[in-house]
């Protein structure tokens, strides 16, 4: 949603490009950016990419016709005294942008590559939708859509979208697959779901950042910490799962990352060996470190 704020010199627009074939809601402020201007409006358009109604006092639904640039024009009910004019961008996007939101607040947020999820049951995801277009950069330069729309095709897989259809939660409820048809704007995004009550293996996850290491390499001792991570997977597919735990057999050896739950620190300060037990998905695998 959109708004244009009221001042001395007429309402300045603070919306973000509408999509073709999408809509978006503009709310008309007062200068408090609080307050809905209340008078009744009429809402006339110019150009032909662009449609827009008055859905009642200070708010006006805005639907993307073609690409372009449409003019809005914001005017007295009864006496077509003009309050505003304003330039509406309509945008053809580029794709479907999903991201998934992890529950946990510092977790990182990971872009969907592939079309193909595997959960664990009992898993709840959040895919934040977004609308690049242009090279533009998600969320907040992205296209509107409010009329984006997610469906299942099982009811093993619970879907919630929420308004304005910016994300959607998906719930694994029982074992099976399922697809998931996302539309948005004139495109549409096709996931094939499969749900799972275990993973089939744990293997380490080496990752190309600094302070990251694999635990089937040494470890080199250091006062900067070490990271080590793991990925669960089922028919040889990464899966998303419910919860990771690390169990060292040396105490305080090694511990869980706050914020990336499925890898671990490592204490590193000093050359040791010990075992890490990493539990999740309904299994466990232990792994030998060695810090040299």
């Amino acid at each position: 949603m959109g708004s244009f704020a009221s001042g001395s010199s007429g309402w300045n627009a603070r919306l973000r490009p509408t999509a073709v074939g999408g809509q978006q809601t503009i709310e008309l402020l007062l200068a408090d950016y609080a307050t809905l201007f209340s008078r009744p409006i009429a809402v006339r358009t110019v150009g032909a990419g662009i449609v827009a109604s008055g859905e009642g006092a200070g708010r006006v639904v805005v639907r993307g016709i073609a690409a372009g640039t449409g003019v809005l024009r914001i005017v007295d009910a009864d006496d077509i005294a003009l309050y505003g004019r304003f330039e509406v961008p309509i945008v053809d996007v580029d794709r479907i942008e999903l991201t998934m939101v992890p529950e946990h607040a510092y977790a990182e947020t990971t872009v969907l590559t592939s079309d193909r999820m595997l959960i664990e049951r009992g898993v709840h995801v959040r895919l934040d939708l977004a609308l690049p277009f242009g090279g533009a950069r998600c969320p907040y330069n992205c296209a509107i859509d409010e009329n984006a729309t997610s469906t299942s095709s099982s009811p093993g897989v619970v879907l919630v979208v929420h308004s304005p259809a910016a994300a959607i939660s998906l719930s694994a409820v029982t074992p099976g697959d399922a697809v998931v048809d996302v539309r948005a704007s004139t495109l549409s995004r096709r996931l094939l779901v499969h749900v799972v009550s275990s993973v089939d293996a744990i293997e380490p996850d080496p990752r190309p950042e600094p302070l990251f290491y694999s635990v089937l390499a040494p470890i080199p001792h250091n006062t900067l910490g070490a990271i080590v991570c793991f990925r669960a997977t089922s028919r040889s597919v990464n899966a998303i799962t419910a919860n990771w735990a690390m169990s060292p057999d040396v105490p305080d050896a090694a511990w869980r990352h706050f914020s990336r739950p499925e890898c671990a620190v490592v204490d590193n300060r000093t050359p040791r060996r010990f075992v890490l037990t990493v539990r999740t998905g309904g299994i466990e695998r232990s792994f030998p470190v060695e810090v040299i």
